[in-house]
């Protein structure tokens, strides 16, 4: 509305609207007519008036100055209105009058009424009498008036006033109690005439400001209100009042008494309460006041007087009653908690919602998104409600209120009002001002919502706010191109919420879009929720709907619902004194460790220019933490409190029931005991409406797969119950209609078959599961989220659904139970492809969906069980003899036990008795079985002996006697290992229908039939008793308690050693006799037969405990060492922790043979239960143990391999990360030999398996190797783990092999090496036969006393430091000779960290170690390879002085306040000085006088504490750099690489690093730290492989340490076998290595590049397959080892092999690539970018990586190809920013010191331009670089348009064209001899002609520009050597290679015996020895064959170069004579010539 706003300083109102200065300076600036000052502030300053009088043209809008001073200040006011005889109240200025006329008060009357000080205040207190007010005059809306009740709240009230408002006169005044506060509005002109504009209610008031304001005035004494007006015109115009104001009264209810109060000369915020009563505009009024327009003209005033609105006549206003034409009340909305006594707060406001209606309207000051600050005043809205009575006005302000919705962090009181116009007090009209404190001092409280109601709107606020925060942040990461945290995608949270001081910890899972489920105690319920459009939630419960909003306070969470407000509060620290809104801490009442009590203030607070109290609601002891004046946010805490008692302090109370019975809630109470809190599910509650069944069913289970997360112990009833639905709904519906909406693409024939209904169903459901795992299926799941990220580049939430999808495990349930749900309803042939699919997925967390559908698949056409059942009765019908239905091996006890069910004949039932009995009995010789029939039970009678060799267990330890028996289930109580000999035990088998049936049979039936034989040497030792009708589920108690009765007469009357209860095949509870015949948990579950092979008699070292997870067929016990068995002991802590896994593995119902994927599905069980366990932090296993036994089935050794090959390649992995070292297999071969495997795992990836036949030698039992190698083996227990094992474990866990298991893994990866080359290379039949038995030889170094490396035998115990060396005698297959069939070494020295070493970290001795390898190396010039796994320089404490200082607090009994120093006493001092431990200077203690010794320095006893191990870092780091200079140097990086470590890495130059192994210089949780919050989230965003490899640190990338080694090898292969070591030495050139696949040097290029075909430049180099054959390329095939993929990927680099000599090679991409720049995540700003790069350019990046390359190269001995195809240097301005052009120079200097031969050759089409044939010509180095290049290349300044845009410009085309084309030649003669007429014409025609030729002539033009780019040119300028064609590249490259190495090598020699000579002179004294050889192969053979001559020429000219120099030793003087005798002594030793000595001797003299 307004024209111009001017802004005005922020703060408090002392900065802007109550600051004079600025009011009247923004009024002068901006030219205003007239100033209205607003509704306080300055609206009371009679200075504004004042000086707006002097300024013209400006007017005030109020009342003049003098009547300001007169009425608007409190105490002038009261004065004049007690001397106009006004009635007053008692107060500090009772009985002070004026004279009459007179209207100012004077100074000296004016103070006489105030008070002075504090002691004044009390004085005058005594007089005014208690209760009173103290009030400030200045004051107003609250502020600057206290309450005072008795003389001890004196003092704190006046200090509140006077701070509130600072400078104002204070005044006493008598409280009135019991009265109503009314108001008269006045309204005066110019003239002098006032009126009265009715009156107002403002009586309820909190703190004596208003909050409800109504009017007319109702229910006063009659006259009064009259008399009031009357009394307030009289005053204001006594004192000339003009405009706007009120006149307050106090009026007494009881006696109908009134008193004046004050008078506001100004318009207040409750006016719009006078204008709707008398429908006058008061502020229109107030404006004509202004201009000067008297009352009577004013056309409101008229009409409400009842006259003519237009006219202008004079008219009575005095003595005249006007009548109110309605009623209004006002409610004024205020950011103040009600529920802290109307406690300001202040905040953000998010969203104001209200509905004006025809009778009520509001108005609000902020507009959201907005907020109230502290500096304001809390009031920001007012809302009015009218109506003919005041009954209907409050009717319609209750409803306004009731639909007013304000969200934000503030606190209102419009709920509080609202509960306060529905009291019967307010509408009686029966209120005063006291009233609404009389209501906050009882602290009655609003009503609130249902309290679980609460509870579950605050749980949904709270948890949708943390799943909506997550989504934000994992979006954020996919942003910024960081692969999120997956535990972002978390839905299950739980919440504690406090409500009245109640806790409840709530669970809450989202089960979809729009449900949650919550938990309270084990009981579940199911919400419905939506989000609305202002942030709310919708949420539906029990059939109702709740509207609610949540907003985050200081004291916890604010919850509306339905418009009622609960707090749920913190869970604070009740001794924590917090502040719970923000502003200044104005002072503390209380001291530092003063006693407090409960209920007193402790602080006091400014807030919104209002002084509050603090207060403790407990007593004790305070503790100050603030700081007085400072600014304090909410939550601040204050002080600390120490309770007196600390029984005081209010805990909440548990809330332990479950959730109230909601209406129409799914309750999770019927599914019986085995969930004890879930229930049928929501699909099955819906079956009667079946199609609502199928759309719940078909959501529930898209829910799953889509991610969502159901709570465990419901998901798989919810998972059965659907698809149950789906399979029921398929035979009765169509359900296109139904799931049209669900699932796209639904087939749109209408009659399909219920089949077909139903495959669909299930089709989707799988091809959903597939979509979603495909894409993490074989790369690391967050490489894959970063490729779905490219994908779907701009839909990025859809990345995060993926993910969410992918990490549901329940999803694999959904799958497994479609799948289980296909075989039973034999659908796998319509789902084949589907399944297909899924098996072939490789991702080990998919590994049980993928066997199982593996297994459908392999299983779909065989017979399903029923038929197989119906089979076996067929064949027992039959008579077929029971051994030989049992020899088929494909019946099993399932089928066995199907059909006893049913068969009801006897002599049948017998028979299939019979057969169970033997079944089941398999592996024991059975006798006779006796069986007997009656109506209620089956029995059968056997005796049975185990077989001598079925079992190593029997060996293991049996209880009692030592003897061998099956009763005892082969569980070793005494840990005897006695060999038991076969014994013949008897068994008995009772079959009963049910638990009743046996509880009345076995007294009578069953003990007495155990018990016949009175001796009981024929007593049955084992009893089985089967329940028929008895499906699985917990034991019965009935039976447990029937065994505890009978436990004695089963111990004394019978030999049962054991008696085992079992229902179907899979539920057994036994009772053992050495149990006293309780159930032994051990064997739950596990059949008595089987639990024999479970052999835990072997683990006799270890004590077992059951762990409560098993599986089918697999459990799990976890172990401990025994005590006493390791010697000598080690401590607690170290032993032994595993977890055993016992396995037994049997057939499956359709196939009795072995079955490799039913052993891989057990397996992969095996796992998940392990991964479980692992998880457990109860139990802290060191290694874990597997064993499996194959049982009723007869198994080769080979198809046990084949099965343990396919689990180690698919599983070996997950052993390692699982700890699972040991794996143990045992089996019957069909030649029924027993077989045992035991698998170690010691390095993680190459398992070592061993396989033994069991055999009984000399009656003990024996393992004999099954290939006949090796030692025979005694039969042990299951080992304890060695110290070396442990350390072994310790280095696994922390991603990296054990120090001293490097050598085996480089042997491994070298036999690896062998195997491949023995296997490609069959044609070299001696090869395998050359392979050393010992393929590594490595000879330990340690330091001696003298500090150098010496020979030390290998082991683990040599413990020296942290740092381990090594140097290697490596036999590579490539090192074979073919001439001498032997293998020479490859040297090396390999130094490495021991991680089990005080954490590998470098110390003094770790140092030394390293510097001395890093010196033997470069002294042997040996390759140096580290093998880093560290965590940086060591730290350290002297752990003597640490022991014993002392501390010199500032106040010893307040150590809280802090220290001075650290010291030592006299004896500790003497004792650590003598040591050299500390400096220290002696001090006296202040307090005891007692002198002691200040610590200056703690220096300590042991080394490697601090510095000095960063100066040792300091030598190491020099050192490699130096070596790196030397030799060829590498590190891999495993583990973890810290600090100096890291830098150790980057010094090799070469770094191969081991995904998920950072290299670090600070960590993550540091980093996190120092920045406050969590950035990142692992180590890998610092250092892994994800910044390391695109930054060109690390060269190569592996998955394990063991490809990390292999890397490392193929590395080696390529250096030569020495380097220089001294100035005379050199490096002889390498003879081409054995080739580990034959490619012929002497062969064409097969792949052939096209012309304008971009392709990947690695062919050139590898060949590749066309059209199904292998095309080679340029090198040897499978050479290639390319470096730095990764990083700066537009060149390409690596090395290969030419004919078998290594080169380094350095090619160009011609792809455009893209370089991503990844964000940093400590940068909020910052966000992933990718770049795209042009092919064919050098970018800094890839500049700077062809120059390392270079280096590398030069530094590893390699020649170097360089395949050129650069069109030049990207020369923008980012890249030259980015140092492009220093890179690039790089690239020369690097060229041109390179010392081996060096071909620069352009491919195939390949270009060279401009500056990139600059940094690669041959002149840079013309000793090394040779320059060739294809026919088909091209090279030049420019491209050839480029160079016909600057030298054949048009005009000159044009002028081509006029010489060549006939039509242009005539034209222009035409033109020449034309007449002016025909000019023009001609002249169009020949730019017609023109026109048309310019294309083809410009296409010519660049033609001849690319003609002159030719290689015929290149060649005839001399620069290049020669044109070779690609296709015999090889072959010349090949012979040139050799030529340049011999060439180089001479040279090199030449060129060191005689420093002076040039490149011309070596090249022609060699083109001189040789005959001036041009054929390169013949130079080579003229070098291998006069190799010894040629090395006597070098010689020669050495000697020659030496006698030459002889005469400048003459020349020297004495010291010169002395060294050439020394000289000539050693020519002449070696056969020198002394006529040249003599010839020498001669010239010179």
């Amino acid at each position: 509305m307004a024209d111009e706003c001017v802004e005005v300083p922020v703060g408090s109102n002392k900065n802007n609207y109550a600051n004079v200065d600025l009011i009247l300076d923004l009024a002068k600036r901006t030219k205003v007519d007239a100033v209205w000052v607003g509704w306080g502030h300055a609206s009371e300053n009679p200075l504004i008036p004042d000086a707006l009088a002097e300024i013209e043209g400006i007017t005030f809008l109020g009342p003049p100055a003098s009547a300001m001073r007169a009425l608007g200040d409190k105490i002038s006011s009261t004065v004049v209105a007690q001397s106009a005889g006004v009635p007053c109240i008692k107060w500090s200025g009772s009985g002070i009058t004026l004279p009459e006329g007179v209207v100012d008060v004077d100074e000296e009357t004016y103070m006489r009424c105030c008070i002075k000080d504090l002691a004044d205040c009390k004085q005058m207190a005594e007089k005014v009498g208690f209760p009173l007010m103290i009030k400030a005059s200045e004051g107003g809306g609250g502020k600057g008036i206290r309450m005072v009740k008795s003389m001890e709240q004196i003092e704190d009230a006046y200090i509140q006033c006077c701070a509130e408002i600072p400078g104002s006169p204070i005044f006493l005044m008598t409280l009135a109690t019991g009265c109503r506060h009314l108001e008269v509005q006045l309204l005066g002109d110019q003239e002098g005439g006032v009126i009265s504009l009715k009156t107002r209610d403002c009586s309820v008031q909190r703190r004596h400001q208003k909050i409800i304001e109504e009017g007319p005035v109702l229910s006063v004494k009659d006259g009064a209100l009259q008399h009031m007006e009357q009394s307030a015109v009289r005053l204001a115009r006594l004192v000339g009042y003009q405009g706007v104001g009120t006149v307050e009264y106090l009026y007494e209810k009881a006696t109908g008494n009134y008193y004046f109060l004050e008078l506001n000369p100004r318009l207040q915020v409750e006016h719009p309460v006078t204008e709707m009563i008398t429908e006058v505009n008061i502020p229109a009024c107030m404006l004509m006041v202004g201009m000067g327009i008297p009352l009577h003209r004013m056309p409101d005033i008229r009409r409400l007087y009842g006259v003519d609105p237009t006219g202008v006549d004079r008219f009575n206003l005095d003595g005249q009653q006007v009548e109110a034409v309605c009623h209004t009340i006002a409610v004024r909305v205020t950011a103040e908690n009600p529920d802290e006594g109307f406690r300001p707060t202040s905040g953000s406001i998010h969203t104001i919602d209200f509905k004006p209606s025809r009778t009520t309207w509001g108005y609000f000051s902020v507009a959201p998104p907005a907020g109230v600050h502290e500096f304001a005043d809390s009031q920001f809205g007012h809302i009015f409600s009218s109506g003919p009575s005041r009954e209907i006005a409050r009717k319609g302000m209750v409803m306004a209120l009731s639909q007013l919705r304000i969200k934000g962090e503030i606190r209102t009181t419009y709920e509080y009002v609202m509960n306060l116009l529905e009291r019967p007090e307010f509408t009686n009209c029966d209120v005063s001002t006291a009233w609404l404190d009389g209501l906050l001092a009882t602290n009655e409280q609003l009503s609130q919502p249902i309290p679980t109601v609460t509870v579950i709107c605050g749980a949904i606020h709270k948890m949708s706010a943390r799943l909506e925060k997550n989504n934000m942040e994992y979006l954020a990461f996919l942003q910024a191109g960081h692969a999120p945290r997956s535990d972002l995608l978390d839905m299950c949270f739980q919440e504690v919420l406090i409500l009245n001081n109640i806790k409840y910890l709530v669970k809450g899972c989202k089960i979809s879009s729009s449900c949650w489920d919550l938990e309270l105690n084990g009981s579940h319920i199911r919400v419905e929720t939506r989000i609305l459009n202002d942030r709310g939630i919708l949420v539906y419960l029990s059939g109702d709907s709740y509207v609610t909003s949540a907003q985050n306070d200081p004291n916890g969470l604010r919850v509306v619902v339905n418009g009622k407000t609960a707090q749920l509060s913190n869970d604070d620290d009740p001794c924590s004194l917090r502040t719970t809104v923000p502003g200044k801490l104005v002072r503390y009442l209380v001291n530092d460790g003063d006693f407090i009590e409960s209920g007193h203030a402790y602080a006091e607070i400014e807030v919104m220019k209002m002084i509050l109290q603090l207060k403790t609601n407990i007593s004790g002891t305070v503790s100050i933490k603030g700081v007085a004046g400072t600014a304090v946010a909410a939550g601040k805490v204050l002080a600390q409190m120490t309770p007196l008692d600390a029984s005081q302090i209010a805990t909440p109370d548990e809330f332990t029931e479950p959730w109230p019975e909601f209406k129409h809630v799914p309750s999770y109470d019927s599914l019986g005991p085995e969930s004890p809190t879930s229930s049928k599910s929501d699909v099955t509650s819906a079956k009667a409406d079946m199609a609502l069944a199928v759309q719940n069913a078909v959501k529930a289970l898209r829910n799953i797969c889509d991610g969502y997360q159901y709570p465990a112990d419901v998901v798989e009833c919810e998972i059965s119950a659907a698809l149950d639905v789906l399979q029921d709904a398929a035979k009765a519906l169509n359900l296109l209609p139904i799931l049209s909406p669900y699932i796209v693409d639904m087939p749109t024939d209408a009659d399909n078959s219920p089949k077909d209904r139903l495959v669909f169903l299930l089709k989707h459901f799988l091809e959903l599961f597939w979509q979603v795992e495909y894409p993490f299926d074989t790369v690391p799941e967050d490489i894959a989220v970063l490729g779905l990220c490219k994908d779907h580049a701009g839909d990025l939430p859809k990345v995060a659904a993926i993910m969410c999808a992918h990490r549901s495990n329940d999803k694999v349930t959904v799958v497994r139970h479609i799948i289980s749900m296909v075989t039973n309803l034999k659908l796998s042939q319509d789902l084949k492809d589907t399944l297909e699919k899924i098996s072939k997925l490789q991702n080990l967390r998919n590994n049980r969906v993928v066997l199982q559908s593996r297994q459908v698949l392999r299983y779909m056409n065989l017979a399903g069980f029923d038929e197989m059942k119906a089979q076996l009765k067929t064949l027992i019908v039959d008579g077929t003899a029971i051994r030989k239905i049992l020899y088929m091996g494909k019946y099993t006890m399932r089928m066995i036990i199907a059909l006893l069910k049913e068969e009801e004949e006897t002599a049948v039932r017998k028979r299939i008795i019979e057969l169970l009995v033997r079944r089941n009995y398999n592996t024991f010789d059975l006798n006779t079985i006796e069986i007997d029939e009656n109506n209620t039970t089956s029995r059968a009678r056997w005796s049975h002996r185990i077989h001598h060799s079925s079992h190593l267990s029997q060996s293991m330890g049996m209880p009692g006697s030592g003897t061998g028996n099956m009763s005892d289930m082969g569980a070793g109580d005494d840990g005897s290992t006695g060999m038991a000999l076969a014994n013949t035990e008897w068994g008995l088998m009772f079959i009963y229908r049910n638990v009743d049936d046996v509880l009345a049979s076995f007294a009578t039936d069953i003990l007495n039939y155990m018990s016949t034989d009175k001796d009981l040497t024929s007593s049955p030792s084992v009893v089985e008793i089967m329940l028929t009708e008895l499906e699985g589920g917990k034991l019965d108690p009935r039976l447990e308690e029937l065994m505890t009765n009978n436990a004695e007469v089963l111990s004394t009357k019978t030999g049962c050693q054991r008696l085992t209860f079992r229902s179907g095949t899979r539920n057994f509870y036994t009772f053992r006799r050495v149990c006293q015949f309780k159930e032994d948990p051990v064997f739950r579950d596990v059949a008595p037969t089987l639990a024999w092979f479970m052999e835990l008699s072997c683990l006799s070292n270890y004590t077992l405990e059951a762990y409560p997870l098993r599986g089918r067929g697999v459990r799990v016990y976890f172990g401990k060492e025994k005590p006493g068995i390791r010697q000598p002991p080690i401590p607690e802590r170290d032993q032994d922790k595993c977890f055993f896994l016992r396995m037994l593995q049997v057939p499956t119902d359709t196939n009795a043979g072995f079955d490799i994927n039913q052993g891989e599905e057990l397996i992969a069980e095996a796992i998940q239960i392990l991964e479980v366990a692992m998880a457990d932090k109860r139990y802290k296993a060191m290694s874990n143990h597997l064993f499996i036994s194959f049982i009723e089935q007869l198994v080769t050794v080979e198809a046990v391999e084949n099965f343990v090959n396919a689990c180690m390649q698919r599983y070996l992995s997950r052993f390692h990360e699982l700890s699972l070292t040991h794996i143990e297999l045992t089996w019957t071969t069909p030649d029924r030999k027993r077989v045992r495997m035991f698998i170690h795992n010691p390095l993680g990836q190459i398992p070592h398996v061993q396989t033994y036949y069991e055999e009984t030698r000399s009656y003990k039992p024996v393992l004999v190797p099954a290939k006949g190698q090796g030692p025979v083996r005694p039969v042990v227990p299951h080992p304890l783990l060695s110290t070396v094992d442990r350390k072994r474990l310790a280095a696994q866990r922390l991603g990296t092999t054990y120090v001293y298991d490097w050598t085996e893994t480089f042997e491994v990866a070298v036999k690896s090496l062998w195997k491949t080359v023995i296997d490609a290379r069959n044609d070299v039949p001696d090869l395998a036969a050359a392979r050393p038995e010992q393929v590594v030889r490595a000879q330990q170094l340690i330091l001696d006393s003298n500090g150098t490396l010496v020979q030390q035998a290998a082991s683990a115990d040599v413990v020296q430091a942290g740092m381990v060396c090594w140097e290697y005698d490596l036999y590579l297959p490539t090192r074979y000779n073919p001439k001498t069939k032997a293998v020479s070494p490859k040297k090396v020295v390999v130094v490495a960290n021991d991680i089990t070493f005080e954490s590998g970290s470098f110390a003094i001795e770790e140092d030394k170690v390293f510097n001395a390898a890093c010196m033997l190396a470069k002294n042997k010039g040996l390759p140096l390879i580290y093998l880093a796994c560290n965590s940086g320089a060591r730290i350290g404490m002297a752990q003597e002085v640490k022991d014993v200082y002392k501390v010199m607090f500032m106040d010893p009994t307040k150590p809280e306040k802090g220290f001075e120093y650290l010291y030592l006493d006299e004896a500790d001092y003497q004792r650590l000085s003598g040591q050299h431990s500390i400096n220290a200077v002696p001090a006296k203690c202040p307090y005891t006088g007692v002198t002691h010794y200040r610590i200056k320095d703690v220096i300590g006893i042991q080394e490697g504490l601090g510095v000095e191990n960063l100066s040792g870092s300091g030598l190491i780091a020099g050192q490699m750099s130096a070596s790196y200079d030397a030799i060829p140097t590498l590190s891999l990086c495993s583990g973890r690489s810290v600090g100096i470590g890291a830098y150790l890495n980057r010094l090799s130059r070469r770094v191969v690093q081991v995904v998920g192994c950072p290299m670090l210089l600070t960590g993550a949780a540091a980093l996190n730290t120092l920045l406050g919050k969590e950035v990142y989230t692992s180590n890998n965003q610092l250092g892994g492989t994800p910044v390391m490899s695109p930054n060109g640190v690390t060269h190569w990338e592996v998955t394990n340490d063991y490809k990390g080694i292999v890397c490392i090898l193929k590395w080696l292969d390529m250096t030569p076998d020495r380097f220089p070591v001294g100035p005379k030495d050199w490096v002889p050139c390498q003879q081409p290595h054995f080739q580990t696949v034959l490619d012929p040097w002497d062969r064409d290029i097969e792949y052939m590049p096209q012309e304008g075909q971009i392709t990947d430049p690695r062919l050139l180099i590898t060949g590749t397959t066309v059209d199904g054959q292998f095309h080679r390329g340029l090198f040897d095939e499978n050479s290639w080892h390319e470096s730095l993929s990764k990083w700066a990927t537009t060149v390409v680099a690596g090395r290969a092999k030419l004919g078998g000599l290594p080169v380094g090679v350095i090619a160009v991409e011609t792809r455009t690539q893209e370089k991503i720049l990844p964000a940093d995540p400590a940068d909020a700003a910052s966000i992933a970018t990718v770049r795209s790069q042009a092919g064919n350019v050098w970018f800094p990046d890839s500049a700077r990586k062809t120059a390392d390359c270079i280096q590398d190269f030069d530094k590893e001995g390699l020649p170097c190809f360089i395949l050129a195809n650069w069109r030049g240097f990207s020369g923008g301005q980012k890249d030259m920013f980015d140092e492009v052009l220093k890179f690039g120079a790089s690239i020369v200097d690097n060229l041109r010191v390179y010392s081996q031969p060096i071909f620069v050759y352009l491919p195939p089409f390949g270009d060279l331009r401009g500056g990139a044939w600059v940094v690669v010509d041959y002149n840079i180095n013309p000793e090394c670089i040779e320059m060739y290049a294809d026919e088909t290349s091209h090279a030049g300044v420019l491209e050839p348009s480029g160079l016909v845009e600057v030298k054949y410009r048009d005009g000159e085309i044009v002028q081509t064209m006029h010489r060549i084309d006939d039509v242009c030649k005539s034209l222009v003669a035409q033109l020449k001899a034309c007449a002016p007429e025909q000019k023009a014409e001609l002249t169009k025609q020949l730019k017609a002609r023109q026109e048309v030729l310019s294309p083809i002539y410009k296409s010519m033009a660049v033609q001849l520009a690319s003609l002159h780019d030719t290689p015929g040119r290149m060649l005839a300028k001399g620069a290049i050597q020669g044109i070779v064609q690609w296709r015999s590249a090889r072959r010349f490259f090949f012979q040139r290679l050799r030529r340049r190495l011999h060439e180089l090598q001479m040279q090199k020699s030449l060129a060191k015996v005689d420093p002076g000579s040039t490149i011309q002179y070596r090249k022609g004294v060699i083109a001189h020895w040789c005959g001036g050889i041009k054929d390169d192969a013949s130079f080579v053979q003229w070098c291998e064959d006069n190799a010894a001559a040629v090395e006597k020429k070098i010689w020669a000219v050495e000697q020659e170069f030496k006698i030459a120099e002889l005469g400048n030793l003459f020349a020297s003087g004495p010291q010169g004579g002395s060294v050439m005798v020394e000289v000539l002594r050693q020519y002449l030793a070696n056969g020198g010539d002394k006529s040249e000595i003599t010839k020498v001797l001669a010239d010179f003299k």
